[in-house]
């Protein structure tokens, strides 16, 4: 790991947003410029100059954006996921990726449930019935969430906090991972099974797993025809891993009852679906917590502190990027 001298480092913090504050990093050395822009918009002789770049999702890391940045030793990412950042052409070129591991475990699994609890008691029709002045309430049937199965893919800090949200609300929950946490199930009183027989039971799928190749649509046309006639989709991790196309038939034909989505698979799959009356949509919003946004503040800051000083933390492991 090469360290850089102390003041030669050029800083480009890319897609800042009003809340992103300190205005400067403290304990960083070097000129910060900032930009609401994305890496795909800013001007190119300001990557030419750049160390450390610092991005959100919007940045797509490319092979040829990396050639545009000779210099650049570092990509401190502000979210969890990395998928908008090539980490083969990253590597190859002995570019350091860090990226925020722990930001929005509550936040995130709160939202998760929030769109389910909505979808469960029509919360979004109701409030435009009597924002319209109708009050009458009985065609608004919901359903409880007691006593139904939760299918949760992904174990990870956020899908094991959102088997504990739905433990106390009565939901039995069935999980699917990678990796299976055994100590996890027994303190959480879960079962891991396979997807066919995970999609098969659930009244409600709740998806929390990185998008990679391997996990790239993983709920498709084949999935869907497992599921049983009703089920709910919940999804605030990434919208490539639903093929779109499948949901919205799924969504017609009411194999899937409803839906609600953090994350889109691309910006047709909006037009698509905003449309329709059993589909919750949110703008990845999710993470957006003031507790959360200072958490990704603070381990960005300390991400390229510690690069700074020849000890990087949070390294993007290359073998699963």
């Amino acid at each position: 790991m090469r360290q850089l001298a102390s003041g030669r480092d050029r800083i480009l913090f890319l897609e800042q947003q009003p809340w992103e504050r300190p205005l400067s990093l403290p304990g960083t050395k070097g000129t910060i410029t900032r930009s609401p822009l994305t890496a795909n918009q800013v001007l190119r002789r300001l990557l030419q100059a750049t160390t450390i770049l610092s991005v959100f999702t919007h940045s797509k890391i490319t092979a040829e954006v990396l050639r545009s940045a000779p210099h650049l030793r570092l990509i401190v990412t502000r979210t969890t996921g990395y998928d908008h950042i090539n980490i083969t052409a990253a590597r190859a070129r002995g570019v350091t990726v860090c990226n925020v591991p722990e930001y929005g475990t509550q936040t995130v699994a709160e939202h998760t449930l929030a769109l389910l609890l909505a979808i469960s008691r029509r919360i979004v029709d109701s409030v435009n019935r009597t924002r319209r002045g109708n009050f009458k309430y009985e065609d608004l049937h919901g359903f409880d969430l007691a006593g139904k199965t939760l299918g949760v893919i992904g174990t990870g800090r956020i899908g094991s906090q959102v088997i504990r949200y739905a433990q106390s609300l009565g939901m039995d929950v069935l999980a699917h991972s990678s990796v299976r946490d055994r100590r996890l199930a027994r303190q959480l009183d879960f079962r891991y099974v396979a997807l066919a027989p995970l999609l098969r039971a659930a009244d409600v799928v709740s998806l929390h797993v990185p998008m990679t190749p391997k996990t790239k649509h993983l709920l498709n046309a084949a999935a869907f025809r497992y599921m049983k006639r009703g089920v709910v989709i919940i999804n605030t991790a990434r919208g490539g891993l639903i093929d779109t196309n499948a949901l919205v038939k799924a969504l017609k034909t009411k194999k899937v009852a409803a839906a609600g989505l953090d994350v889109l698979e691309h910006t047709a799959a909006r037009r698509v679906l905003q449309s329709m009356p059993n589909v919750l949509l949110t703008p990845h919003n999710a993470f957006n917590s003031h507790e959360a946004l200072e958490r990704i503040m603070a381990t960005t800051v300390r991400n390229i502190r510690a690069f700074q000083v020849g000890r990087p933390i949070n390294v993007v492991d290359p073998k699963t990027g």
